[in-house]
């Protein structure tokens, strides 16, 4: 049986230690030696278009920063007073912690989903829970109404509008 392992292990490093040569083309007695431009503005305009999905010299589209996407805006401003668990503008998600405007045993959980930055209404989906606590502290959570998630997509859209409306204002 060891006489197997020792042929396996054989074959294997035969085959491996080919692959971790490096070899310069023209020349296979020299490695190659990576340079870099010294200059920090020419190598950053050098590789842009590594950096941000640019190829072939063309754009593949542009980058909207979470300051400039009036839905995304729009609903952290309808949060303001609300503490936020998770906050993903590449991933189009907002979800709250759990939070309770009183002292009650019921509090409430709020997920923000984006199909996309249009100003529309079906461009965020809304998901609400609210968590029931009795005095032993065992808990229930239970999901919110349909009526409950409209009133807030209500309100992230009309923010939203009144955004887009200032900011055309101002141009």
């Amino acid at each position: 049986m060891s006489k197997i392992l020792n042929k396996l292990l054989i074959i294997t490093l035969l085959f491996l230690v080919p692959a971790c040569t490096q070899k310069n083309e023209g020349n296979d007695n020299k490695l190659t030696k990576k340079t870099y431009e010294p200059n920090l503005d020419k190598r950053l305009d050098q590789n842009t278009g590594i950096l941000f999905g640019d190829i072939g010299g063309k754009k593949s589209g542009t980058f909207d920063f979470a300051s400039s996407n009036v839905l995304w805006r729009a609903t952290l401003e309808v949060f303001n007073n609300i503490p936020l668990s998770n906050v993903d503008y590449a991933g189009g998600v907002i979800i709250s912690d759990w939070y309770s405007n009183n002292s009650s045993n019921d509090s409430i959980k709020i997920v923000v989903n984006f199909a996309s930055d249009e100003l529309k209404p079906s461009s965020v989906n809304i998901k609400s829970f609210k968590k029931k606590c009795d005095n032993q502290s065992k808990c229930s959570t239970i999901k919110m109404s349909d009526k409950f998630n409209q009133k807030i997509k209500e309100k992230i859209i009309n923010s939203a509008r009144e955004l887009s409306i200032a900011k055309d204002i101002k141009k």
